[in-house]
C-alpha cells in the first residue's frame, strides 16, 4: 500500500484536498496512491500536491488507479524502485487519472507501461 493513500472507496472524492510539505522515507511501495477502493471506478478529483520529498519508494512515487486528477510540484524523489509513475485504470476502462505538472519536480519522470503487470517493489 502506499504511504499516503486518498481512496475513494464509497464515493467520489469532490472536496479539495491539498497536500503540502510532506516528506516519504522509505516507503515499501508507492509514496502517492489515488485509488477507488476495491475496484468501484469513483473518481478522486481536487488534490494538489504541493512540495514533497520521496527519499526511496519501492515502487513508484505516483500510484494512480482510479478517474480523475491531481495537480503536482515541487516533488523531488530519489531511491525509487520501478518508475516514477504507475497510472493504470482499475477496473480496466473506468476512466484516466491525470496528472497535472506545476513544474519543480525531479527524479520521477518515467511511467510504469505494462498496466497487465504490477513493479515488484526493491
Amino acid at each position: 500500500m502506499g504511504a499516503l493513500r486518498v481512496d475513494a472507496y464509497d464515493s467520489d472524492i469532490e472536496a479539495r484536498v491539498n497536500i503540502t510539505d510532506t516528506t516519504f522515507t522509505d516507503s515499501p511501495y508507492s509514496a502517492f496512491e489515488f485509488v477507488s477502493g476495491g475496484g468501484t471506478g469513483k473518481a478522486v478529483r481536487n488534490v494538489t500536491v504541493d512540495g514533497a520529498t520521496v527519499d526511496g519508494a519501492g515502487t513508484v512515487v505516483v500510484q494512480a488507479e482510479t478517474p480523475g486528477g491531481a495537480a503536482i510540484g515541487g516533488v523531488h524523489a530519489s531511491g525509487v524502485g520501478a518508475a516514477g509513475t504507475y497510472n493504470c485504470p482499475f477496473p480496466e476502462g473506468s476512466g484516466t487519472f491525470t496528472l497535472d505538472d506545476t513544474g519543480d519536480n525531479s527524479g520521477w519522470d518515467t511511467t510504469w507501461d505494462d498496466c497487465a503487470t504490477w513493479p515488484e517493489p526493491r
